[in-house]
Parts: structure tokens; C-alpha cells; sequence
């Protein structure tokens, strides 16, 4: 337990949780950068699926959705085949979205 407390200080430069009762997130947490990035990290890039859309969202040949996994843009479309796709809606040059609409058809 001791351990844990120490890790979790050093991550929040030295803040401490407030103890037993609080009712509210202490608002520094918000506005700490670290632990934004850690939980970017942690939530969204681990080794668990993150939901992107449901099928049907994505019905025809040519459909496309743009959503967002944690602060990463990506696209959903579905092929002339039937298949989706997902991928990063950034460009690699650039890093320029690729898809500026939240949804539509590429006909």
C-alpha cells in the first residue's frame, strides 16, 4: 500500500489525494499534463479494444464515420467488399485530417 501511495505521488509531482470523504476530484488533476498523457496511455493505447462505432453506422459501400480513440482522430469506412476499415484520420505527411465531416459517403 505504501508503495503504491509513493508511486502515485511521485507521478502528481508531489500532490497527494485528499482523504477519506472527499466528494469531488480535486481540481488539479484536470489541468495536470502528465497525468492526461498517462491516462491516454493507460485508458486507450493498452491492449484492450476501444469502441469505434457500431456496423451499421457504416451500412453502405462507401460510408464513413470519423470518431476519436482518447485524443487520436480516426476513420471507419466500409469497402466496395463489404469490409470495414478503421484508421488514424491524419495525414502522414503533415498530420492534416484527412476527413473534415463526422460522417458521409465517399460516392
Amino acid at each position: 500500500m505504501l508503495n503504491q501511495v509513493n508511486r502515485t505521488t511521485r507521478e502528481t509531482g508531489g500532490r497527494v489525494w485528499p482523504g477519506d470523504g472527499v466528494t469531488r476530484v480535486p481540481f488539479w488533476i484536470f489541468q495536470d499534463r502528465d497525468i492526461y498523457a498517462a491516462e491516454q496511455q493507460r485508458i486507450f493505447r493498452g491492449p484492450s479494444w476501444n469502441y469505434l462505432c457500431l456496423s451499421v453506422e457504416v451500412r453502405n459501400t462507401g460510408d464513413f464515420i470519423t470518431t476519436f480513440v482518447g485524443d487520436v482522430p480516426v476513420i471507419v469506412a466500409r469497402d466496395a467488399d463489404g469490409e470495414l476499415y478503421a484508421f488514424e484520420n491524419r495525414c502522414g505527411h503533415r498530420g492534416a485530417l484527412i476527413a473534415l465531416e463526422s460522417r458521409g459517403n465517399t460516392k
